[in-house]
């Protein structure tokens, strides 16, 4: 046997793991809590988790809305003095 013959087989492809957003995780862990009855256990931890998946993460979604609004009112006031 050559050398080369470990190189003709097929690799694997080489898998990666996903990484969890911030969400994902929160959202996990609240499961977790709730699948194994941990919730009578930790109130003050179960009630932080589900605070923070309802928070946003970013405030992209808002500076949209007001870019929107800024462009909406130069609109308006563009047409109003013609």
């Amino acid at each position: 046997m050559s050398a080369d013959s470990a190189s003709d087989q097929p690799q694997e492809p080489i898998k990666r793991r996903r990484t969890l957003g911030a969400g994902e995780q929160q959202r996990l862990a609240t499961e977790f809590f709730m699948e194994n009855n941990l919730q009578s256990t930790f109130t003050e931890t179960v009630r932080l988790l589900k605070i923070l998946i309802t928070t946003p993460m970013t405030t992209a979604e808002s500076e949209r809305c007001f870019s929107t609004l800024k462009r909406i009112k130069t609109f308006l006031r563009n047409t109003m003095s013609q």
